[in-house]
């Protein structure tokens, strides 16, 4: 058949493989489960059986067995992969896949694959890999030094089904893309099967018990003898410990796992750009106190909602390059932020889209915020965002008052610049931020629009500064009870000083990037 070659026509190492694929064949493994045991890794010989048979000069006997192992009828699953890598079950849960798929209606391009198996999977694996060992151990030393199968069950799966399944749902199969298709596998029999990790290693899951029970976290075995835990344990050098409490070979399964469910994951995308707010009494996020909301609404929820409502996400966060009070202006350039969408559906956006995404929020802002130069941007950029934050110069014009003030001495402000500033925390941020002193550089300074009031004696004036990121310019200006110095009283010799307004005019940071 084919040339092909018995098992007694065979020497030496070829003898011994092929004796390794007969005895897995007749323990129930199917033939890409065989292949995985024989310590087969190309992905060329799973997808295509009949070639990895003549090239690794299997048997007649492992070819009339497993000659079309995808299509073959079998009565039981494998041992191994419990029908996850045979017909029906494979079929199944593309079928499933591709239902969720239609129903979900996720518009990106590529899709990755990812499974969650039943513990006893494992147990399995682990039980044909101590026969292996006892029965054929230069076969274990030869193609399994590790004593692991280098190809797993999900990794078969996806050499063999992706393209198929590709085909199916429009989309490419990447291991980088950023949506991920969960597959949820359940085998009736798992919990039976698992409890005898107890016996088998009392001390180990007595102690995940009471951790898990502090935890509240104990519902069922699968929390308690997790993947991580029961492959951390397993090891072919206490192989006489597991052969006390599990069959050797495994039993075979009298029926086959089931795809449970079929769950999707969308790594977040970042949609940045500039705003501008443009009136006093907004907050950038929703301001609560006690749970109580003050304001009506903020910067984040007049931006947010929009850009989620397009893109079909699940939830939404803004990340801006500092923040302004309350009762301070955003002019200017604008002050840059990103909106982190979490779990977006529709996340092509086309130019068109972009641009129709900022007339609805501008239009949903009211007169009251403004973005502009939105783009799709990737998350390394947000290094860039943080990086501003600490780095960047900003320039703020600040509506003063002070009395008794002479004006020759507001017109010799602008001279003082560059002065360096030691700020303690202020006084209206100690409840939120640690007390320490910053050094803060104010680089150059403007007066403007001088007024005397004879009535009161005060001098009103509009100061132009440019600071350093992080200069607290109300405090900057009334002197916050002597914790900045110097203030912009004690430049001007002495005298008391308030700001009245403020607006933040220009935030010097090269953003959305290029």
């Amino acid at each position: 058949m084919n040339g092909l070659k018995d098992v007694s026509d065979l020497n030496g190492t070829d003898k011994i493989n092929s004796e390794v694929c007969v005895k897995l064949t007749e323990l129930g493994c199917c033939g890409m489960c065989s292949l995985r045991y024989y310590g087969e890794t190309s992905a060329e010989y799973f997808r295509d059986f009949h070639k990895s048979i003549v090239d690794k000069k299997y048997s007649t006997q492992v070819l009339s067995e497993t000659e079309n192992p995808l299509k073959r009828p079998a009565n039981n699953a494998c041992v191994a992969c419990l029908g996850m890598l045979q017909p029906p079950m494979c079929d199944k849960v593309i079928d499933k896949i591709v239902e969720a798929v239609s129903k979900e209606d996720y518009d990106n391009p590529t899709f990755n694959v990812a499974f969650t198996l039943p513990v006893s999977f494992y147990l399995r694996a682990h039980a044909l890999l101590v026969l292996l060992a006892d029965s054929y151990p230069d076969h274990i030393r030869t193609h399994l030094p590790l004593g692991l199968v280098t190809v797993g069950v999900k990794d078969a799966w996806k050499y063999v089904f992706t393209d198929q399944l590709a085909k199916r749902i429009n989309k490419t199969f990447s291991n980088e893309s950023d949506l991920k298709i969960q597959i949820n596998i359940q085998y009736e029999d798992d919990h039976a099967e698992i409890e005898c990790l107890l016996d088998m290693y009392p001390n180990k899951f007595n102690e995940q018990k009471i951790k898990a029970k502090k935890l509240r976290h104990l519902k069922g075995p699968t929390l308690l003898y997790s993947r991580k835990t029961v492959e951390t344990v397993l090891t072919l050098e206490d192989r006489d410990r597991f052969a006390r409490y599990y069959p050797i070979p495994p039993v075979v399964p009298t029926h086959a796992a089931v795809c449970n469910n079929v769950l999707f994951e969308h790594n977040c995308i970042y949609v940045a750009g500039r705003y501008n707010k443009l009136v006093r009494g907004l907050p950038q996020t929703a301001w609560l106190v006690q749970d109580q909301r003050k304001l009506e609404t903020s910067v984040h929820e007049l931006i947010g909602e929009s850009v989620q409502a397009v893109t079909r996400a699940q939830g939404n966060k803004l990340i801006a390059s500092g923040r302004e009070d309350v009762d301070v202006r955003m002019l200017g350039s604008g002050r840059p932020f990103v909106v982190e969408l979490m779990g977006p559906r529709h996340v092509m956006l086309s130019n068109q889209e972009i641009q129709e995404l900022e007339i609805r929020i501008n239009t949903h802002g009211a007169g009251r915020i403004a973005v502009h130069n939105l783009k799709i941007v990737p998350k390394s950029s947000l290094e860039l965002l943080k990086k501003g934050e600490e780095l960047k110069r900003k320039t703020y014009v600040a509506y003063c008052a002070a009395r008794s003030l002479d004006r020759a001495r507001l017109e010799e402000v602008a001279k003082k610049a560059p002065v360096t500033l030691q700020q303690k925390t202020p006084v209206r941020v100690l409840h939120r931020r640690p007390i320490a002193t910053r050094a803060k550089v104010v680089h150059w300074m403007e007066v403007s629009d001088i007024k005397h009031c004879q009535e009161n004696d005060t001098t009103y004036f509009k100061l132009t500064l440019n600071t350093q990121a992080g200069t607290y310019i109300k405090e900057f200006i009334h002197g916050d009870f002597g914790r900045t110095k110097p203030s912009l009283g004690d430049i001007l010799g002495g005298v008391s000083a308030d700001c009245l307004a403020l607006d933040v005019q220009s935030i010097e940071l090269d953003w959305p990037p290029a």
